[in-house]
């Protein structure tokens, strides 16, 4: 049947949903649409498909775009000790609204472990790879003439989803790939960054390309995180907080400026303990029950599809 070959793509006409859940009444069935909408287990593709990110297959489709080669790139890697399961299709979920379809809900940018997106002329991937058990990763490219705000946009989805409660405790380490190289080449840690801007070697070679590349443009896409003030203190950086600023070459900076900026980074970091302190029983029941409705909607699409499959003429 074709709805079944249009379920196996993870793409699902309304039609065809609305005979998996013909069990249910008119608002029940508004109902659970927008439970699925809400626990963002899928997303409207045009007025009469739904894609579910969990049944997108395996394989990326075959006619991939291709970024221009005189496009600036950006690229960013989280890397994961352990991913769950949910949490990359809700990624593809949360930036839905930039994903490359087709007429008919037929998507050709969209599978299981990856999605092509677009913004205002730019292009931007999103990749998961779990080749390697012990290490996961997701990368986030955009490829464009001012890719910065769109890559900015991508990580912010990225970067919502790891602060939620659900994921807590989850450890995210973060790399940023050479902007010079293909996609994928080259990734520098936090923690090389931060040794050659302690040591004064603020500019470098990339080893593949020889590009010249700074380590503290670098470090700061690194630790970039749109929930928090945007704001990186480095030796020799320009860097500014409101009318506080520190000249290039850092050497000379006032005491009196520093000590400011310490002092503000370290309120910061007692706002943060007191919400983390106000994390009570109560809200970490909702989040349990939270987790489990969403378990029970995503099983109970599971199992009216294997119905409907089974059972169809």
């Amino acid at each position: 049947m074709r709805a079944n070959a249009e379920i196996r793509k993870g793409v699902m006409s309304y039609s065809t949903l609305q005979k998996c859940w013909k069990a249910y009444t008119y608002a029940e069935r508004i109902q659970l649409l927008e439970l699925l909408k809400l626990f963002e287990l899928g997303f409207a593709v045009d007025d009469s498909h739904l894609l579910l990110p969990c049944l997108l297959e395996h394989h990326p489709p075959a006619d991939m775009p291709v970024p221009a080669a005189a496009a600036l790139h950006l690229c960013k890697r989280f890397l994961f000790t352990c991913l769950p399961p949910d949490l990359f299709p809700r990624l593809i979920s949360r930036t839905h609204r930039f994903t490359l379809s087709g007429v008919g809900g037929t998507l050709h940018s969209c599978w299981a472990t990856g999605c092509w997106l677009q913004k205002a002329g730019h292009l931007g991937r999103i990749s998961l790879d779990m080749h390697n058990p012990r290490k996961v990763y997701i990368d986030i490219d955009v490829w464009g003439r001012e890719p910065f705000n769109f890559y900015s946009i991508l990580c912010e989805c990225l970067e919502a989803l790891l602060w939620e409660p659900s994921y807590e405790g989850l450890q995210t380490s973060r790399q940023i790939g050479c902007p010079k190289c293909a996609a994928g080449a080259v990734f520098f840690t936090e923690e090389s960054l931060e040794k050659r801007i302690d040591q004064g070697r603020f500019r470098f070679e990339c080893i593949t390309c020889d590009s010249q590349l700074d380590a503290r443009e670098l470090l700061g896409r690194a630790l970039f995180r749109p929930d928090a003030t945007p704001v990186l203190f480095c030796k020799g950086s320009c860097m500014s907080i409101g009318d506080l600023s520190l000249s290039r070459g850092g050497s000379q900076a006032s005491s009196d400026v520093e000590s400011k900026l310490n002092a503000l980074l370290q309120g910061q970091k007692v706002i943060q303990q007191a919400q983390e302190d106000q994390m009570d029983a109560t809200s970490k029941l909702q989040s349990e029950h939270f987790e489990r409705l969403q378990r029970h909607l995503l099983t109970l699409v599971r199992i009216s599809i294997t119905v409907e499959h089974r059972y169809a003429p």
